[in-house]
């Protein structure tokens, strides 16, 4: 039996992994493979997801070996019913998480013909991607958001894990270098000796730097770590749907009359109709009108952005007056919603 742990490093393409493995299972499975996915739902579906994995991480060293056991005897049992002699895994957090996992992966390794595959990026390109993820769109941290020169330094020691995988598992562990520049799922097929499916589309691809500042400056209020979906559901939900997000092609969305020319040509026998019998011209020019100049709306939204700003800050000071005043006025007897009510209909 050979499984093959794919464990990062994160922001080599491992997203988009992950979505084209499970779009492969029929190329896989005529070679004897299987993929598991990501979890380890197969030891117990209480591990299953990425709050279930958290849970297998924080497995003492014996329930980590026991853990080991019941996920071999589940490899066992899919053998015999699928046929397959190689299992494929692929999660990076296993990659930061050795000192935890190295329980599991040794009663593993010692049962079966293992590979452990990392991939790297060259660190000029890795840090400032990495940096984007965790230390701005989801902060890693507690605290402050940290600038990258700060931050890169820290995140340099991923790459001192490499040095520990191997110590502790030798030539089992393979280091290959990830390009951007290739599909990830085209290096991973030649890893495999398996001509796999490309992905359809590029996963987790980086915000753009408008959305990265907002997700940024949003997530430097939170003093904890925060997640992606925390900012998503603050402020992405209430985006309306195919609205232009820049400023530029909001102005061009709103005032380009480009297509002037198009409308009046399709109805022009409505207009020869109504000239011809009321004894009017109504053709002037149809010259589209000018966009407006860009640099002078921004200037003009930005100042009335101040003043909408102070105004909401006031009213949100205020707001937070009168709610302090309805707390200090409750009874153990009255109820909040009940003394707000009443405060509102004086």
């Amino acid at each position: 039996m050979n499984v093959i742990f794919h464990i990062g490093m994160g922001k080599t393409g491992t997203t988009s992994l992950q979505a084209a493995l499970p779009e492969n299972e029929d190329i896989l499975a005529a070679r004897g493979m299987h993929y598991l996915g990501q979890w380890m739902e197969r030891i117990d579906p209480q591990f299953d997801q990425f709050a279930g994995f958290q849970r297998f991480l924080a497995l003492p060293r014996g329930e980590m070996i026991s853990a080991a056991h019941r996920f071999l005897d589940r490899l066992g049992a899919l053998q015999a019913e699928t046929g397959a002699g190689t299992f494929l895994l692929s999660n990076e957090q296993y990659y930061p998480s050795l000192p935890v996992v190295r329980p599991f992966f040794e009663t593993v390794c010692a049962q079966t013909e293992s590979r452990i595959v990392i991939f790297v990026r060259a660190p000029a390109q890795w840090l400032p991607s990495a940096y984007t993820q965790w230390g701005l769109v989801h902060k890693a941290d507690p605290g402050a958001i940290r600038p990258f020169g700060e931050m890169a330094r820290s995140l340099m020691a991923q790459y001192a894990i490499v040095r520990d995988w191997h110590r502790a598992f030798g030539a089992r562990v393979e280091v290959h270098k990830f390009d951007p520049r290739e599909d990830i799922v085209a290096s991973f097929s030649r890893l495999l000796g398996v001509e796999l499916r490309p992905v359809a589309a590029r996963h987790q691809a980086r915000p753009s730097a408008a959305e990265t500042l907002l997700r940024a400056f949003y997530n430097n209020r939170c003093p904890d770590a925060v997640l992606p979906e925390v900012f998503d559901a603050a402020v992405t939900r209430h985006l309306p749907a195919r609205a232009p997000e820049s400023l530029s092609e909001k102005v061009k969305y709103i005032f380009d009359y480009s297509d002037l020319p198009d409308v009046l040509a399709d109805y022009e026998a409505v207009i020869a109709y109504i000239e011809q019998e009321f004894g009017i011209d109504i053709h002037d020019p149809a010259d589209s009108p000018p966009l407006p100049d860009a640099a002078a709306v921004a200037d003009d939204v930005t100042g009335r952005m101040i003043d909408i700003i102070v105004g909401q800050a006031a009213q949100i000071e205020a707001m937070r007056t009168e709610i302090a005043e309805i707390r200090a006025s409750l009874s153990p007897h009255r109820p909040f919603w009940t003394a707000l009510r009443d405060r509102l209909v004086r």
